[in-house]
């Protein structure tokens, strides 16, 4: 999901469409693209708080860390 939503952040004004890894992340997370940002709504945010219980910046620093020491030390692996 992060890898998608940061897909997303890094292309959502590009001409055009997203990659379909991209698509299909978003669609089975019921994450809603087919808006740019109005009234702080999302995908971004609203993936956050998938991630997140309490909105704490912390808690979603602490997983993406924890998320990439693991793709090295599976990286490492092979």
């Amino acid at each position: 999901m992060i890898i998608g939503l940061a897909n997303y952040l890094k292309h959502r004004d590009d001409d055009k469409p997203f990659n379909k890894g991209t698509i299909n992340l978003l669609n089975d997370l019921k994450l809603n693209y087919n808006y740019k940002l109005e009234n702080g709504i999302s995908p971004i945010f609203e993936g956050y708080d998938l991630l997140t219980d309490d909105s704490k910046m912390s808690e979603l620093i602490s997983i993406v860390k924890e998320w990439r020491e693991n793709l090295w030390v599976n990286y490492e692996k092979h």
